[in-house]
């Protein structure tokens, strides 16, 4: 969840709690987050009901500013469910590394809009 939050400055507002992995409001939007280990079905159907259910509520605290849900994940998951996911649900995808020393890196991250 770190990086992510340090993807944006200051004046964002994040919330989080034990349900929701991260929500970042930004000026222009609004982000829910879902991060997962893994990139199974198991994995990303889980994160598709907890982006859905998640998102009402989040959308709330931020009335007016488009929703956009991201999941971010290890590696990219099979065709049909990157296609699910892209064209009919919605969802960004994001895809994380981690480096020898521990660091996170989470490609695209800086160019979600």
């Amino acid at each position: 969840m770190r990086a992510i939050r340090d993807a944006y400055d200051s004046s964002a507002e994040t919330l989080k709690s034990q349900a929701i992995d991260l929500a970042v409001i930004t000026s222009k939007r609004v982000y829910l987050f879902e991060v997962k280990t893994s990139s199974n079905s198991q994995a990303v159907y889980t994160a598709i009901g907890q982006l859905t259910a998640h998102a009402a509520v989040v959308a709330e605290c931020a009335p007016g500013k488009p929703l956009v849900r991201v999941m971010v994940v290890p590696e990219q998951p099979n065709r049909r469910l990157c296609s699910l996911l892209k064209n009919q649900l919605g969802i960004r995808l994001l895809i994380f590394t981690q480096s020898a020393k521990g660091k996170i890196i989470i490609d695209g991250l800086t160019h979600l809009e």
